[in-house]
């Protein structure tokens, strides 16, 4: 164990503890929150743009403000059910169930996140690298990225396929064999 398995540990524990104290709910309300925001917010900003011309001379103020505040609005709302579902579940005596099931949710959000920022990272620097090598974590992150990423469509993978190959045009380094979804 080398100090990025090290690193990669706190991290995951962090993330598992607060996690574990903000519940399933929570946890799955940030997400769909931002989610089901953006989804929304791209549809219904241009309703807002003839309310805040009032106000606003600049056409393209009025269409980012518009897009900020159905996005905020749809957020806050998605937050709250989260909050109330919480409040339900210490009624119910669920709390330890939603603390747990949270704890395992943001562990698995955490392992995905990490194996994606060293399977970015693989992309960048060379795959020999000590530090990598030795390390007993990434080997198992990486994998858990792959299986998720394996979960997505197969259109969606392309493009980030396509993308990193970009990527590797714009930083003028060949690209090792660490593509997303890889087996």
């Amino acid at each position: 164990m080398n100090l990025l398995d090290l690193g990669i540990l706190i991290v995951l524990f962090l993330v598992g503890l607060r996690s574990y104290y903000r519940g399933l709910f929570q946890e799955l309300s940030v997400i769909a929150g931002f989610v089901v925001g953006v989804l929304a917010a791209a549809h219904l900003y241009p309703r807002l743009v003839p309310l805040l011309s009032r106000w606003i001379n600049n056409p393209l103020y009025c269409r980012v403000l518009g897009f900020i505040i159905v996005l905020t609005a749809v957020y806050w709302l998605i937050r709250f059910g989260g909050l109330i579902l919480q409040r339900a579940s210490v009624h119910l005596y669920l709390e330890g169930l939603d603390r747990w099931l949270g704890c395992l949710f943001g562990l698995a959000k955490g392992m995905i996140i990490m194996g994606f920022l060293l399977t970015a990272i693989q992309l960048v620097i060379p795959k020999d690298t000590r530090l990598l090598q030795e390390s007993r974590t990434t080997p198992y992150l990486r994998s858990f990225f792959r299986q998720a990423i394996n979960l997505l469509p197969a259109d969606f993978k392309q493009g980030l396929v396509q993308q990193a190959r970009q990527l590797e045009r714009q930083w003028g380094q060949p690209m090792r064999e660490a593509d997303p979804g890889e087996e």
